[in-house]
């Protein structure tokens, strides 16, 4: 996320990415913590889209649908900007991209490690 985030306002520094980052995870965790949900990882999600989609679709009690992973159709005239996942070219092939590889640990940023450490990252 530190790379998206710091790729997207490139005059932000890493370390600034990295605290609105850990930022943003910090909020995920007291949500979870409060709320207990259904936990999906975009790269569990970006490795095996199907399936990952049908245990999302079995924990909201709802069907799961082939369009969700070939999605194509229903960017037609869709407006995608920064703020909205990826939008970049990949978001526009209408089919879930496989993800970029996963940063060396060395190249985790000092402030997200503690973070990534209970995530499962390291």
């Amino acid at each position: 996320m530190a790379r998206s985030w710091h790729k997207a306002v490139p005059d932000r520094t890493r370390e600034e990415a990295a605290q609105r980052v850990l930022k943003y995870m910090e909020s995920m965790e007291e949500a979870h913590a409060e709320l207990g949900g259904h936990i999906l990882r975009y790269e569990d999600l970006t490795t095996d889209p199907t399936a990952e989609l049908r245990s999302l679709c079995a924990y909201l009690d709802l069907p799961y649908e082939p369009g969700m992973t070939d999605y194509g159709s229903s960017l037609e005239g869709a407006v995608l900007g920064v703020g909205f996942g990826d939008w970049t070219d990949k978001i526009r092939t209408g089919q879930v991209q496989p993800d970029r590889p996963t940063p060396a640990p060395e190249e985790i940023p000092e402030a997200l490690r503690a973070m990534c450490r209970a995530w499962g990252y390291l």
